[in-house]
């Protein structure tokens, strides 16, 4: 069984929790995992936040997925020429525009969208539905 995950880092603000949520929903089986010392209080009181896990948890490897301006970055992929790995954790954050440094990712994937940005739980679900399409 493959191990699919979706992380996010401890900044996200609370008004887009209850969207992480329904993306969740949409997909069962997704583990998820956060980046960060510790997750915020309120993320104990969501049914889908509170068996977070630290990434530090998974060997799965992560993939950062970031906006549209990350086509500029050296190595990045676009998500329509993506193959997405059996085992992967998806990552996420506020500010998902920036590689991040400290985190082994062995990807950083853009979503093709002339300029235009997306909140990281509809960046999310493009990401998913990429995957289900592609995958079956």
């Amino acid at each position: 069984m493959s191990e699919v995950g979706v992380a996010l880092t401890v900044d996200q603000d609370p008004s887009g929790a209850d969207h992480w949520a329904a993306v969740l929903a949409g997909f069962p089986g997704i583990t998820l995992y956060y980046v960060g010392d510790a997750p915020p209080d309120w993320w104990g009181k969501l049914k889908f936040f509170k068996n977070a896990v630290p990434i530090s948890e998974t060997d799965a490897p992560i993939v950062v997925v970031s906006g549209d301006n990350a086509r500029e970055v050296p190595g990045t992929k676009s998500l329509v020429d993506f193959e997405h790995p059996d085992d992967v954790v998806y990552l996420f954050g506020g500010d998902h525009t920036i590689l991040r440094t400290d985190l082994p990712y062995v990807d950083c994937v853009y979503i093709p969208s002339d300029g235009a940005e997306f909140y990281s739980h509809v960046a999310g679900a493009v990401v998913l539905y990429d995957r289900v399409l592609k995958r079956g």
